[in-house]
């Protein structure tokens, strides 16, 4: 299932940057080693997640344009009892990825001219991690409803931590950290 595959990635890019800035102590590490870089890394990454969230939760179609996306899931269910679940779900999903459309209509996709001039404007709603990983959750209960009525198939959310990751980043920085600071003495 291609909606379950990006979803998956996105998971991935979540616990990448869950590993790179896990903690006040690892941010200060990061900081330190290169503050503006580790800056714009954080600011990638999150703006990739909540896009790619976005683009899975958007309308089914845009400019007569068909979408890939959960809300065009409940029309490709023949069984009406299914169909309605998957819609709750849907919305569910919707709700809770509501603040990322937020960030995606005013600052990632487009350019609001209010939200980036008016000082008054509207203030967006933060994009924690946990607020992330509710989202991915709700969404991953409507494609988990579908491949297990439609296929017979429990989707299975399970990661193989595969050497390389941001963990081994920020351990080895720890490391060098630590080791100059002994050379010090």
């Amino acid at each position: 299932m291609v909606l379950f595959r990006r979803l998956s990635r996105i998971y991935l890019l979540l616990e990448q940057c869950r590993q790179l800035y896990p903690n006040k102590e690892t941010v200060s590490l990061l900081n330190e080693t290169a503050g503006l870089f580790f800056n714009i890394v954080q600011e990638q990454f999150m703006d990739a997640i909540l896009l790619s969230i976005s683009n899975i939760i958007d309308k089914e179609d845009t400019f007569g344009h068909r979408n890939l996306t959960i809300r065009a899931l409940p029309q490709m269910t023949a069984d009406e009892e299914l169909r309605s679940e998957v819609e709750k779900l849907c919305d569910f999903a919707k709700d809770k990825s509501s603040f990322i459309k937020d960030h995606r209509n005013k600052r990632i996709a487009h350019f609001d001219e209010l939200f980036h001039l008016d000082i008054d404007s509207m203030e967006l709603e933060l994009a924690t991690f946990k607020k992330i990983e509710i989202s991915l959750d709700a969404i991953y209960s409507v494609l988990n409803l579908v491949s297990n009525k439609c296929f017979n198939n429990h989707l299975e959310m399970k990661f193989i931590n595969l050497r390389g990751g941001a963990d081994e980043l920020v351990a080895q920085l720890m490391n060098r950290a630590q080791q100059a600071d002994e050379a010090k003495k």
